[in-house]
């Protein structure tokens, strides 16, 4: 092969690489683009869904109406919350890097500034007292010479010395500065905290009102079942409609099937349920379609599996309610949390927080409503978590 011919091969195939190159990023790109579009449509199916659910199941009733709006608003309160104080932790990391910063340039003045006047004092006697005729006095021209070169570089020394004794000055002001301006923030934000705390703690009350008013127009068996029926039958259609309109989205590389994890996944709380699956709910011979894990109001609460997030809001009987996607026509639902970590099209990895711990939706104490179901309908979680 003549040299014209290898270079022209190598340019060919340089040149494929390239487009190969460039073929990929376009495909990659694209790839993300109908994926954000794809998460798009779901949170409007979503919304749809729920104005769906509103209308038919009369969800305006106004006391329902009140304690969503409380309980969304404590959510947001309670995550914001938690910005603001891991915002404080930074700004008192940074004040201690500025305080020990600020010790060590002041320790470097204090050097600086007692060996820069004792030596101006040694070159001010040099100059005064005699020292200079010495230096200068009736020698040879190569001595002198030497002398007075001696001379400047003492002069040019001191002069540097006299720079960086200025240069550290300004560090130190630089220092103050950055200081003076991290205590600001810190006190912006401590005043922001006791803002959002006050307001929770409104909130609650509210909440707690609400719940009274609830509770005194459920006094018979009656009506408290016919509330359960409701509730549980609204908690169906929302997962029908979910599994109708799920969009496809491209699983993650180290994605495990959710039947390859049968019986290893961890429970969403440390907690033993209160009520399991298939036990009687009431009086209607209703059965709990999942557990009940009381825990501390407040409490972290973990993804079991690998999914993507498909509902994160309020639903009446429910409360703050999280739903994950895990494939292969599996899903996990948990209930009645204080607030909500994670938003729809979130991707989640075992053992991420999604959520914390609370009472919403009307329950009487703080847990975690828990359920697996698959193709919508709920299954026994004992034989998937690990005990």
């Amino acid at each position: 092969m003549t040299i014209h011919n290898r270079w022209g091969l190598a340019a060919c195939i340089g040149l494929c690489s390239l487009l190969l190159s460039v073929t990929a990023v376009s495909q990659s790109t694209s790839k993300e683009e109908a994926t954000q579009a794809k998460l798009e449509q779901l949170r409007k199916q979503i919304a749809l869904v729920q104005k769906r659910l509103e209308r038919n199941r009369g969800q305006r009733d106004s006391l329902q109406t009140q304690l969503r709006a409380t309980e969304r608003e404590i959510s947001d309160i309670d995550n914001a919350l938690i910005t603001v104080r891991a915002a404080i932790q930074i700004e008192l990391k940074q004040l201690d890097t500025l305080s020990t910063e600020a010790k060590k340039l002041n320790e470097q003045v204090t050097t600086q500034r007692e060996s820069l006047l004792s030596e101006l004092r040694q070159l001010w006697g040099l100059n005064q007292g005699g020292s200079a005729r010495i230096l200068f006095g009736d020698q040879s021209p190569d001595r002198l010479a030497r002398n007075l070169a001696f001379y400047k570089r003492l002069l040019h020394q001191r002069a540097d010395r006299i720079d960086q004794f200025l240069t550290l000055l300004d560090e130190v002001k630089a220092n103050t500065q950055a200081t003076r301006a991290a205590q600001q923030r810190l006190s912006d934000r401590r005043a922001t905290l006791e803002r959002d705390r006050g307001r929770a703690a409104v909130l609650q009350r509210e909440r707690k009102e609400t719940l009274a008013q609830i509770e005194s127009d459920l006094q018979t068996d009656g009506a408290r079942v016919r509330q359960l029926q409701q509730d549980s039958e609204r908690l169906s259609e929302l997962l029908e409609e979910l599994r109708k309109t799920l969009a496809e989205l491209d699983t993650p590389i180290d994605y495990k099937p959710f039947t390859a994890a049968k019986g290893e996944m961890r429970y969403p709380v440390t907690a033993r349920p209160s009520h399991r699956y298939g036990e009687i709910r009431n009086r209607a011979n209703m059965r709990w379609q999942g557990w009940l894990l009381p825990a501390r109001e407040g409490s972290e609460i973990q993804a079991i599996h690998h999914g993507r997030v498909v509902y994160a809001d309020w639903l009446r009987g429910q409360g703050l309610l999280m739903i994950i996607d895990h494939g292969e026509g599996y899903l996990s639902l948990y209930g009645h949390n204080r607030s909500l970590r994670k938003e729809i099209g979130d991707w989640v990895t075992p053992g991420m927080v999604i959520a914390t711990v609370g009472a919403s939706g009307g329950n009487t104490a703080p847990g975690v409503y828990f359920e697996i179901r698959h193709q919508g309908k709920p299954i026994d979680p004992s034989p998937w978590l690990k005990r």
